[in-house]
């Protein structure tokens, strides 16, 4: 039996089966959706945010520092949030609200702390931290949800073109 037909909605590339996708237009108030199911999928998430952020016209290395910073985060949610076992998607909600672009990380697992001796690992929100101008930690009724910000205009990492 064939696949569906991906959807697509908006000036965004079209989604795939794997990861669902809503794209808004590129305008003022533009806005990408994507529904991770899983580490396996981060790097399809990782590819689509950088499409997007490529065709709204950001420099390059603001792009960079949103795309690592936004994978770490995706990757972390899907690493801790839930136990192996019952691993769930984990959300991606990027907006661009000039001179400001927002990414939040959403899932429905508990906290867990840090490890007392992380070695090697345990440095996500610190390398986030570091990329974006801020990063809020917000406890939901189910779940977490991380959001870095970024400015977008002059004094970001990365002006918008224009």
């Amino acid at each position: 039996m064939p696949e569906p037909a991906p959807r697509h909605r908006g000036d965004g590339p079209p989604s795939s089966p794997a990861a669902g996708l809503v794209v808004t237009n590129l305008g003022e108030g533009a806005t990408l959706h994507l529904r991770v199911p899983g580490l396996p999928e981060v790097t399809d998430a990782r590819r689509r945010l950088h499409a997007w952020l490529t065709a709204a016209h950001l420099g390059s290395d603001l792009v960079d520092d949103v795309v690592l910073a936004a994978q770490e985060l995706l990757v972390n949610a899907a690493e801790h949030a839930y136990l192996a076992h019952h691993a769930r998607p984990v959300h991606l909600l990027a907006r661009l609200t000039a001179p400001r672009l927002t990414v939040s990380v959403t899932d429905t697992g508990s906290w867990q702390a840090p490890a007392l001796d992380p070695g090697h690992r345990g440095h996500g929100l610190t390398m986030v931290r570091a990329l974006a101008d801020g990063v809020e930690i917000t406890s939901l009724s189910a779940g977490t949800q991380v959001t870095a910000t970024f400015t977008t205009g002059p004094r970001g990492t990365g002006q918008a073109a224009g």
